[in-house]
Formats: structure tokens, sequence, C-alpha cells
């Protein structure tokens, strides 16, 4: 997974994901987004359109990025889904609990 910070306007933050959300790549999307935060980031929008695999390392780090948003007083929201990360969402009951753009 490659992510690209192609706008950086505080407290704005855009993070674009690409590739798998994985095991391998889990870690590295939840230190980038909790450098931001730690940074002052207030909304942190994840562009997640050229995600094509999510297994349940990449479900535990969406959850874990939301929880981090919480302790600090802000938010994520995820843009772009896919049909096949909606569904995904949709199974797993987060599309409930994340904030999920159209």
């Amino acid at each position: 997974m490659r992510t690209d910070t192609p706008e950086r306007t505080n407290p704005l933050h855009s993070l674009a994901l690409h590739g798998d959300l994985d095991l391998a790549s889990a870690s590295s999307f939840e230190d980038r987004v909790r450098r931001l935060l730690d940074e002052g980031a207030r909304l942190v929008v994840v562009d997640v359109s050229d995600v094509y695999f999510v297994d349940s390392a990449g479900l535990r780090s969406l959850i874990h990025v939301d929880h981090l948003a919480e302790e600090h007083d802000a938010v994520v929201r995820f843009e772009g889904l896919t049909a096949a990360t909606r569904r995904l969402l949709e199974l797993s009951g987060l599309i409930d609990r994340l904030r999920v753009g159209q």
C-alpha cells in the first residue's frame, strides 16, 4: 500500500491510500493517521478509491484510526469507497460506525 498526502491545510488533511489495506500495510496507515492527528488535524479525509483489497487487519486498522480520532477530538472520514469495500463495511457492520462519504 502506498499513501499520498496531496492536500494538507490545517486542520483539514487529506490522505490517499493505494493498493491493499492488509496485514503488511495496516500499521503504516495507522502511523500516518496518528502523525496527522498529533500535528493537529481535526479532520482527516482518507481517499480509499484506489484500495482493492481489505483483510481483517485492514478492517481493524479502520476501527483503530477512528478510535485515534476520537481520542484527539477529531474525525476521520473515508471517501471513494469501491463497491467491494462498501460491501465489506456493510457486512462487518462498520458502515454505521465509521464516517463514510459517498
